[in-house]
């Protein structure tokens, strides 16, 4: 849980400096079998609990470094986002 709240502290420096206050935000996992990007995830997501940031639902690459950068990207470029966080 530590990572993920230092994490979301330095996207929040970075959009301050940008003066992005509110958006939506995709999460790219490997998967959803392994406990430790599980609880990556929702840590994220408890980070950004009560903010205007959406944190849309999580896309799954199965392990697939291609298929998270194709596919997965993709997807969540088309859903205008202003940021993409990749859990490995």
């Amino acid at each position: 849980m530590q990572q993920e709240r230092l994490l979301v502290s330095r996207f929040w420096q970075l959009w301050k400096l940008r003066g992005v206050k509110e958006g939506k935000i995709g999460i790219v996992s490997v998967n959803a079998a392994t406990t430790s990007t599980v609880d990556r995830d929702e840590g994220f997501r408890s980070a950004f609990e009560g903010t205007a940031f959406e944190i849309l639902e999580t896309q799954y690459a199965d392990g697939d470094a291609a298929k998270s950068k194709k596919d997965a990207a993709a997807n969540f470029i088309s859903q205008g986002l202003c940021s993409t966080v990749w859990c490995k």
